[in-house]
């Protein structure tokens, strides 16, 4: 199936923001500081006030790649490439709306999809106490349709530290081989799944030029359709997949506008007894007893702001 996206991706190759399967990590707003005017002939060379702030809209590039390696083999790959426009309210960053748009590639039943995404959030400072909330869609090949919202308090208890609760939910389909049912055979099934994170995520910025993040959830996925696409008759499925998980992460800000972020995740996946898709291997997986599968997860990201 052809997407809108699939030109931008061959252009830009792929490089690879967080991965669907990353954890949610906090990060604290971005911040813009007035810049004194240049000195003036007529007071003799003395500094004019701080320029009062101004809304207005910046930019960032970013490329990331992550991988998710599982016991039970595989794991999901993603690679993407993004841009996000921010309209900032206040000096604070704290207050803004932003508009974002990304081309990447991951793992869907054992392949290699191209993908597009577009995101849209916002946020309000009310001093300490900093909620936003974030919206995605994403379109690509294998039939991957999938729609995710994030909600996100945020709570900054003193100045370099920042505490946030977080709650996503989102609905997701895409098509398979409907072998991973019954017997082997060249007929496509639609499998739909959906998700419910609960999280907490702390960040401590000791300095301007480093942020260090740590967060932890619990995501709910239920595969709770799989429907054959050329009869349209269903496949009896109805499983819950749990996946536990911790994430530790650092941001590094270099060359004054580059920004070098890394993180390491270590988690839990709990299958039941049958048939589920997992988010972790990026595949429908089936298990005749509850099963429990360890997987760590590397991601790797490169950002330039565009202010």
């Amino acid at each position: 199936m052809r997407y809108w996206t699939l030109s931008l991706i061959l252009l830009l190759f792929l490089y690879p923001s967080r991965t669907r399967a990353q954890a949610v990590t906090l990060t604290p707003s971005p911040t813009v500081s007035s810049t004194p005017a240049a000195d003036d002939d007529n007071n003799g060379g003395a500094n004019e006030p701080e320029k009062p702030f101004k809304a207005h809209w910046t930019g960032a590039i970013d490329i990331s790649y992550s991988n998710q390696p599982s016991t039970q083999g595989g794991g999901q790959i993603q690679r993407q490439l993004g841009f996000t426009g921010t309209d900032l309210f206040t000096e604070e960053g704290t207050t803004y709306l932003s508009l974002g748009v990304v081309a990447g590639r991951q793992i869907v039943e054992g392949t290699d999809t191209n993908y597009g995404q577009f995101i849209a959030g916002g946020g309000l400072g009310f001093g300490f106490f900093q909620p936003s909330l974030e919206l995605q869609w994403q379109a690509g090949e294998s039939g991957l349709d999938s729609k995710d919202s994030t909600l996100t308090l945020n709570f900054q208890l003193w100045d370099p530290f920042t505490i946030g609760l977080t709650e996503a939910v989102g609905l997701s389909g895409h098509q398979g081989p409907v072998s991973e049912f019954v017997t082997k055979s060249d007929r496509t099934v639609e499998i739909d799944t959906g998700s419910w994170t609960q999280g907490i995520a702390m960040a401590f910025v000791p300095w301007d030029f480093l942020t260090l993040t740590w967060n932890g959830q619990n995501e709910y996925s239920d595969t709770y359709r799989a429907q054959l696409i050329d009869s349209g008759k269903s496949i009896p499925v109805n499983q819950r997949d749990t996946i536990l998980s911790t994430t530790l992460g650092a941001d590094i800000t270099f060359l004054k506008d580059f920004v070098f972020g890394l993180s390491y995740q270590k988690g839990l996946e709990y299958y039941p007894a049958g048939t589920v898709y997992s988010p972790i291997t990026g595949s429908t997986v089936t298990f005749s007893q509850p099963t429990t599968s360890a997987f760590t997860g590397y991601t790797a990201s490169l950002t330039y702001n565009l202010d």
